[in-house]
């Protein structure tokens, strides 16, 4: 009995150091389990000293565009005036020297005329004696044009609606005159400012401006 019980005992106590060793292994294994997945992990490569460089210059350029989008958000848009022609624009445009943006003169308006003429001749005596005709036909309201592109051209008309051109056209005929229409594009021009000032500062670059001269300031899209 005593043998059978010692032999019990050593069999429980080879049992409990065995247990020890295998939990001990277990927990052992389960701390080395790693905690991210491995599939999913972003290699690192290794590169040359020339595509890194082309790198660095790529998010340089990137930091560069945002900065250049950011002040093209800040800048706003202007149109001052309505003028006749480019000349009378740039004028009044002299008067924002030193404003801090961009200044140009546009085009702000297209308007369609119509000039009732009678023909140029290549001759300018010709085209005098058209006149001593027309006049000789009870036409008294013409312009005979001096110089430039319509050198010569007798002009009988100008309108801004085609009916009113044929109107014209109409009473000629009946004097017997063989006149014709010019279909012309006329612009008029505004003072375009990009500025990051704001619509009070080129208010206070317009104070010289005489009152006679005002012009109406309103704010575009950029």
């Amino acid at each position: 009995m005593k043998r059978l019980f010692f032999l019990l005992v050593f069999v429980n106590i080879v049992y409990f150091f065995w247990g020890m060793t295998a939990s001990k292994e277990t927990l052992l294994v389960k701390q080395q389990t790693p905690l991210y997945n491995a599939s999913k992990l972003e290699k690192l490569l290794a590169i040359s000293k020339e595509d890194a460089a082309q790198l660095i210059a790529e998010q340089a350029y990137s930091n560069q565009e945002s900065e250049a989008k950011k002040v093209e958000l800040d800048k706003e848009c202007f149109l001052i005036g309505d003028f006749d022609n480019e000349n009378k624009a740039s004028e009044s445009a002299a008067v924002l020297n030193g404003l801090e943006g961009v200044v140009s003169i546009v085009p702000s308006t297209v308007l369609e005329e119509f000039w009732v003429v009678y023909p140029a001749d290549e001759d300018w005596n010709q085209s005098l004696l058209n006149v001593e005709q027309l006049q000789a036909k009870g036409v008294t309201d013409f312009w005979l044009v001096p110089n430039g592109t319509y050198m010569g051209t007798v002009s009988l008309g100008l309108f801004i609606t085609i009916d009113r051109a044929n109107k014209r056209l109409g009473e000629l005929r009946k004097k017997e005159v063989e006149a014709e229409i010019i279909r012309r594009e006329k612009y008029r021009y505004s003072i375009k400012v990009e500025t990051k000032g704001g619509i009070e500062l080129i208010q206070h670059y317009l104070r010289s401006v005489p009152v006679n001269k005002k012009n109406s300031i309103r704010k575009i899209s950029c």
